[in-house]
């Protein structure tokens, strides 16, 4: 292996606007340790990459250098066409211009390429073998024929590396490809098809150059015919700068490659002829060796004509599996014979009607015969056989007529092909007399089968090969099973006749045994060639009884007598129990679907001889062994029944269903006032859709109620002593009653205990001003009262109504008792507080009313219904109600500072609503308050 050089590319595909070209177009090499600089060593042009050959050639014309020590450091520099030069690589070369007497040849011979990222190691690529260095399209030829890659991105990473006439492996040069399979709606040709020529420093413009026609890439011959033939230039310097360009089919003009050529027009004496001057091709994978090929002989190297008249004209190969393998080789003047190119063809030129089974286009065979089919196509194609396999040979017995396909793969090549199976008659032998004979041995009988033209016949005992019986009838000699074969003498189609059993003395089988609970039964004597039958029952002929077969419909003895145009004989009587025909159908005598602690009878009819077993599901009821069966719980119910012959039969089956009776759980003794308000309450019990049945309190203002879930609402009236009585009712079944004793009682009044600020009256140490001493409305100037409020109860069901309410005073404290109604007692209300100027706050949540009930609002905002109070303490400990609501519309806004104003100005005082501080005086102390709470937007909260 050679060194590995290394470079790090930077892709730039597009600079200002135009394509960049990153071919190397021109080079130069040095030799020592001395560099002279980028663009003053010795110059060489390349030509496709070719740099081997223009490094030899500058080697051979133009270096003169010291090898006396056998070694040579050689350095190389390379241009890209972009005019950048490129590092130095530097290899020491050992001078050895003789091998074995040979003289070395340093070309490189050969070149493999793999696509993607991983290498397979040198050699075990996919190979390409090149004519002169055309890799072009030798490569191409490699990726359109052999290459199977994934193209999904788009893109394609290729890489190439060539092998030297010493077999030694060069670097890998890598390239990414972007695959563009369609241009404008047309296929993407990647092969060169045009190309010209120019000589000089300066270009033309694409297509005015010297123009050459190609064939299949063979680009040298093609420039060298130019040469030859149209170009005149100057060769006085020995030189000439040839500069070619080439044109791909999607019509796009390739950068130009450039080469040095230098003019040597003899040869030790000899005109130099570098033309090619004759070929050969061959077929198939195996190379016969170069001279040993068919020969192909062309003029002046046109070989484009050549190879076109062989393929037209007297070209011949076996195109039974086409596609074909087609190898070309070709020799130049100084008789050496260039590398094998290869090419998949087949026979018409395209891919049309291209035969890829080796079997070719239709097959006949025998019915029921197994066919094996051969992939015929080329090598690296996917294979699918029309039953989804893919291995190169297909396996099957075809069953009817018709084509078969195979579809092949390689890349974007697909290629189809088919066979058409069809079958050949069979023959098809008779026997006669067929199927059960009987025979007696006196008489004489014959096996026959209808001679068929092309035909040869094998007859067969018990299955086994009669010897020397082949022809087409047959006299047996034992009693068994006989049949023949007939085989077609020009298909090889074998087929089998039916069976013909000889027998002495008939038998009677029948299709169950004699004694049978089926209750149906065949009895047969077995079908036979002209054979007639008459059946008996106890030794006497049963009527109309004449055919193989017969049923019996009592019982007794059956046989028959059997005859034919030999003999007759009478089977051995069989002895027939024909069964009674046994019933099992179950009844109910009521509904089945009934209460725990009900019942059904089942039944079935009672028979003599007959038991019975009785069944839940599956399972056997033990001791449930009468025709009847009392069904207690749910359950599918079914019986079995039972004849003297042991023949058994099971009945229908009944499904019963026992609700459990509805339960409630206990209910206790319940005690009101007179006049209260009773709330519901839920009643429960089992199961989970009981509902109830409610009497016995209408007296005391409990309605009866049918159905419900739950004691409703009521409210209890008339002093005195009731019993309720409440029943379960679930799924059509009554529970037991519960019953409790409703009491209404004349409750004496109950006391409630509150606590709440008015804002605006608070003075500080837990104390409000004496407003109705303030006002004038008492002369006491010791008197604890605030002022006069109504307390309300009001109901917790929507539409929260009022209950109750009476009117108490608050005292400077804070604090205020009152009373209401015994009827109030043990139910629960929101408490509601109304004054004169103040918003009307309810209790949070409602409160249970029982003797003394105390509620204080002033210890949390959150004791107001919706938070609405303002904290008078500063720290939070102390809370009020919003005043200000002069005109008590519930909201506290510019309506309410009108009237304060009117009365500032009207110098208002005494017992007045718009005095909010209740000093006793209308005046702008008052205003601070309703102004902060118009700016709050402060209103009236409640459900």
């Amino acid at each position: 292996m050679g060194a590995s050089f290394q470079k790090a590319w930077v892709h730039t595909p597009v600079v200002n606007g135009t394509p960049r070209d990153i071919k190397i177009t021109a080079g130069e090499i040095y030799t020592g340790q001395f560099d002279p600089g980028a663009g003053n060593g010795i110059p060489f042009l390349v030509f496709d990459g070719n740099y081997n050959d223009a490094i030899e050639q500058v080697l051979n014309d133009n270096v003169a250098v010291n090898l006396s020590g056998g070694s040579l450091l050689l350095n190389v520099r390379v241009k890209d066409a972009s005019n950048h030069w490129g590092p130095v690589f530097k290899k020491a070369w050992v001078y050895t211009p003789v091998v074995n007497g040979t003289p070395r040849d340093i070309k490189i011979t050969a070149g493999e390429i793999y696509t993607g990222q991983f290498d397979p190691g040198a050699g075990n690529g996919i190979p390409f073998l090149v004519f002169d260095g055309n890799y072009n399209d030798a490569i191409e030829q490699v990726l359109n024929d052999n290459v199977a890659v994934n193209i999904s991105g788009g893109s394609l990473l290729l890489n190439v590396r060539i092998k030297d006439a010493s077999n030694h492996w060069g670097p890998v040069f890598k390239k990414a490809w972007v695959y563009m399979p369609v241009v404008n709606g047309t296929p993407r040709d990647i092969k060169i098809t045009a190309g010209e020529i120019y000589t000089g420093q300066f270009d033309p413009g694409a297509g005015n150059g010297i123009p050459f026609l190609v064939f299949d890439g063979n680009y040298n011959d093609a420039i060298e015919q130019v040469l030859n033939d149209n170009v005149t230039v100057n060769l006085s310097g020995g030189s000439l700068l040839l500069n070619v360009r080439v044109k791909d089919a999607s019509n796009h003009w390739g950068p130009v490659f450039k080469k040095a050529w230098v003019y040597t027009p003899v040869v030790n004496g000899t005109p130099r002829d570098i033309k090619i001057t004759a070929g050969e091709y061959f077929f198939g994978q195996f190379d016969p060796g170069a001279g040993n090929g068919t020969p192909i002989l062309a003029t002046d190297g046109s070989f484009n004509d050549a190879i076109e008249s062989v393929l037209r004209t007297w070209l011949t190969w076996n195109t039974t599996a086409s596609p074909s393998l087609f190898n070309i080789r070709l020799r130049d003047a100084s008789q050496q014979w260039g590398p094998v190119f290869r090419k998949v063809i087949f026979p018409s030129g395209v891919n049309n009607t291209v035969n890829l089974i080796t079997e070719g286009d239709s097959i006949k065979l025998c019915a029921g015969n197994i066919l094996t089919l051969h992939y015929a196509g080329p090598n690296g194609y996917t294979v699918n056989w029309f039953n989804n396999t893919h291995l190169d040979s297909v396996v099957f017995t075809p069953t009817v007529s018709g084509y078969y396909t195979i579809n092949v793969q390689l890349g974007n090549s697909n290629y189809s092909d088919s066979i058409y199976v069809s079958f050949y008659s069979n023959p098809q032998p008779n026997i006669s007399p067929s199927g059960n004979v009987m025979v007696c041995g006196s008489g004489t009988l014959y096996l026959t089968t209808t001679p068929l033209p092309t035909t040869n016949y094998q007859w067969y005992y018990n299955g086994n090969v009669i010897s020397g019986a082949t022809s087409a009838s047959y006299l047996p000699t034992q009693l068994g099973v006989y049949k023949v074969r007939a085989i077609n003498t020009i298909t090889n189609c074998i087929s089998f006749s039916d069976t013909t059993r000889l027998y002495v003395i008939p038998q009677i089988t029948t299709n169950v045994s004699t004694l049978n609970c089926a209750q149906t039964y065949i009895l047969s004597a077995g079908a036979g060639s002209g054979h007639t039958f008459q059946w008996k029952l106890n030794g006497n002929n049963i009527s109309g009884a004449t055919q193989s077969t017969y049923s019996p419909t009592v019982s007794g003895n059956y046989s028959v007598v059997v005859s034919n145009s030999n003999c007759n004989a009478t089977t051995a009587a069989v002895n027939i129990i024909i069964v009674p025909a046994i019933t099992a159908n179950i009844t109910a005598s009521g509904a089945t679907n009934f209460c725990q602690g009900g019942s059904v009878i089942l039944s079935t009819p009672l028979a003599s001889g007959q038991t019975y077993q009785w069944y839940n599901g599956s399972s056997v009821i033990a001791g449930a062994t009468q025709n009847t069966f009392v069904a207690l719980n749910t359950g599918s119910y079914s019986v079995s029944v039972t004849n003297s012959q042991n023949c058994g039969v099971y009945s229908n089956a009944i499904q019963v269903s026992v609700q459990p009776m509805p339960t409630i759980n206990p209910v206790g003794n319940m005690l009101y006032c007179n006049g209260q308000n009773v709330a519901a309450v839920a009643l429960q019990g089992t199961p989970a859709s009981v509902s109830f049945s409610i009497s016995g309190g209408a007296s005391r203002g409990l309605p009866n109620q049918s159905n419900v879930n739950a004691i409703p609402a009521f409210t209890a009236t008339s002093a005195g002593n009731s019993i309720v009585t409440i029943v379960p009712n679930a799924n059509g079944c009554v529970g037991t009653a519960s019953s409790y004793t409703l009491t209404v009682s004349n409750c004496p009044p109950v006391t409630v205990n509150l606590k709440f600020y008015i804002q605006g009256y608070y003075q500080g140490a837990g104390l409000m001003r004496q407003v109705l001493f303030n006002q004038g409305e008492t002369l006491d100037p010791n008197s604890v009262s605030t002022d006069f409020v109504i307390v309300e109860l009001h109901n917790v069901n929507p539409p929260y109504a009022m209950s109750k309410s009476t009117i108490a005073t608050l005292k400077t404290n804070g604090t205020l008792t009152c009373s209401f109604p015994g009827s109030t007692t043990n139910s629960s209300y929101y408490i509601v507080i109304k004054h004169r100027n103040t918003i009307e706050t309810w209790s949070s949540s409602p409160v249970m009313i029982v003797p003394n009930v105390t509620y204080d609002f002033s210890t949390m905002a959150s004791k107001a219904y919706g938070n609405n109070q303002i904290n008078i303490s500063g720290n939070g400990s102390l809370w009020a109600f919003y005043n200000g609501d002069i005109n008590q519309d519930a909201n506290i806004d510019l309506l309410d500072l009108y009237s304060i104003e009117f009365d500032i100005n009207d110098f208002q005082f005494g017992y007045q609503v718009s005095d909010l501080n209740g000093d006793g005086n209308v005046d702008l102390l008052d205003l601070p308050i309703i102004e902060d709470n118009i700016n709050q937007f402060i209103f009236s909260i409640h459900p």
